[in-house]
């Protein structure tokens, strides 16, 4: 059984600020280095979910909150990064960089247009959610098709992209995917057998507790 790991990228400012961030190559902040670490610690080690057989591939999405996250557990494990941009977050063209209240201020129609229909709803001058899901489920298909039985992956990616994959799998509608929560440096599982993929672990985050000092 092939097994696919999927990991949010670790914090940025922006999370903490809750401002969309989209395609910005914002970095991760301090905390979220942190994050990253605690996850290539935890991805590395012995009691890990890989083990020691070690992972067969880690793709990530070439924006650098992304990268960042992948590179840690990289290096962590010994392994080249390979990046595909079918993984990049949503675009949410003019939104990119404003703040919640600051984007209602400014484009009450989409607003408007996303609390009708959030998937079909398009960013100012960027994507849809449904847009996204097309790209996620495609990747998805790829790696799924070429995955031997032994195999684990480990993708590093965004919220958005990530939780499209996640619910088209559990057979929902992508409507649906703001009903998944995916904290910063989560995991998710995915397993791949002959009768179809299952999801079986989302947003554990058990191995960061520690992460933000107090």
């Amino acid at each position: 059984m092939a097994t696919l790991l999927i990991a949010r990228h670790g914090e940025t400012q922006f999370n903490v600020d809750g401002r969309f961030q989209g395609r910005l190559d914002v970095p991760l902040s301090d905390n979220g280095r942190r994050q990253a670490q605690m996850l290539a610690d935890y991805l590395a080690g012995d009691s890990g979910p890989v083990g020691p057989a070690g992972f067969s591939r880690i793709i990530s999405s070439p924006q650098a909150r992304a990268m960042d996250t992948a590179r840690a557990v990289a290096d962590a494990c010994g392994m080249e990064i390979h990046t595909d941009d079918r993984l990049m977050e949503i675009d949410v063209g003019r939104l990119a960089g404003l703040s919640g209240r600051e984007a209602r201020a400014r484009e009450p129609k989409f607003f408007a247009d996303w609390a009708r229909d959030c998937a079909s709803a398009r960013y100012p001058d960027g994507e849809s959610v449904e847009d996204v899901s097309i790209r996620a489920v495609s990747f998805f298909d790829d790696i799924s098709s070429r995955l031997d039985d032994a195999d684990t992956v480990l993708v590093v990616a965004h919220a958005v992209v990530l939780k499209c994959m996640l619910v088209v799998l559990l057979g929902s509608h992508v409507r649906n995917y703001t009903r998944i929560a995916l904290a910063n440096a989560s995991l998710s599982r995915i397993r791949i057998a002959e009768g179809g993929p299952c999801v079986d672990l989302i947003n554990d985050t058990h191995y960061l507790e520690p992460s933000r000092p107090a």
